[in-house]
C-alpha cells in the first residue's frame, strides 16, 4: 500500500502560509485526507468532486487550495499540482506490486522444492 509523502517543512511552504490563518487548517486537512485517499486508490493526484464532501470537505476550502496551487481545478473534480513529482504514480505502484508477486511466487516456490523431500546423494 502506497504513503503519501509530505515534506516536513510543508507547514511553512509560502503556498500553504497563502491561505488565511483561520481557514488553513481545514483546508490542509482536506488537502492531507485527499491526499491520503488518491494514494489508496492509485488516482495520480486526481480528487473527483463529489470526494470533497466525502471527505468532510466544501466547496470553499477547495476553492482556497485551488487559490493557493496547491490543487487545479480539472474536468470533474481537483488535481494535487504536481502529484508525481512528490508521490509514486500509478504505473510505479503497480509495477512495484507485480515485482513483490513474483518475488514472493519464486520463494514460495524455493520453499515448496525445499520440503519435497528430493535430497541428493
Amino acid at each position: 500500500m502506497p504513503w503519501m509523502k509530505i515534506d516536513d517543512s510543508f507547514e511553512s511552504h509560502p503556498k500553504v502560509k497563502s491561505i488565511p490563518k483561520g481557514k488553513r487548517t481545514k483546508a490542509i486537512g482536506l488537502w492531507t485526507l485527499a491526499g491520503s485517499w488518491c494514494a489508496r486508490h492509485l488516482t495520480d493526484g486526481f480528487v473527483p468532486a463529489y470526494m470533497v464532501g466525502e471527505l468532510g470537505g466544501t466547496k470553499a476550502e477547495s476553492s482556497l487550495l485551488v487559490a493557493a496551487s496547491l490543487w487545479r481545478e480539472v474536468d470533474g473534480g481537483f488535481a494535487f499540482h504536481d502529484w508525481t513529482d512528490h508521490q509514486p504514480s500509478r504505473a510505479k505502484v503497480e509495477e512495484e506490486r507485480d515485482a513483490a508477486k513474483e518475488r514472493m511466487r519464486a520463494a514460495r516456490e524455493r520453499k515448496k522444492g525445499a520440503r519435497s523431500g528430493s535430497v541428493r546423494p
